[in-house]
């Protein structure tokens, strides 16, 4: 799988993890979630957040072994609409997506139920 592709997927995570009234979500939360290593999670952010899809804070010091950590307090305007444009989302990552925010996982699982 491509970053374009896990940046997309990761979307739809932090759009159902939004919409669910989760307010924080960190590196350690997704790499659970993903299984992914601490080089494609930060690949995958980087992309969402030059696309100023996502509300990150980057912070600096020692966290579980990273030199910064981040936290993501939810999807920018731009990331709840390209979720909820299925048109502009397939266009932007490659796949569609059924209603907004649901997707079967690569990494393990679908959360849709």
């Amino acid at each position: 799988m491509g970053i374009q592709k896990d940046a997309g997927e990761l979307l739809v995570y932090l759009y159902n993890q939004y919409t669910q009234n989760v307010d924080w979500v960190n590196r350690t939360d997704i790499e659970n979630e993903t299984k992914w290593d601490t080089g494609k999670t930060n690949r995958a952010i980087e992309y969402l957040k030059d696309l100023n899809l996502i509300k990150i804070i980057f912070y600096l010091g020692a966290v579980e072994s990273h030199s910064y950590g981040f936290g993501i307090r939810g999807l920018t305007p731009q990331g709840i609409n390209k979720i909820e444009d299925k048109k502009s989302f397939k266009s932007t990552f490659g796949f569609e997506i059924g209603i907004p925010g649901v997707v079967t996982f690569s990494w393990h699982r679908d959360l849709s139920t």
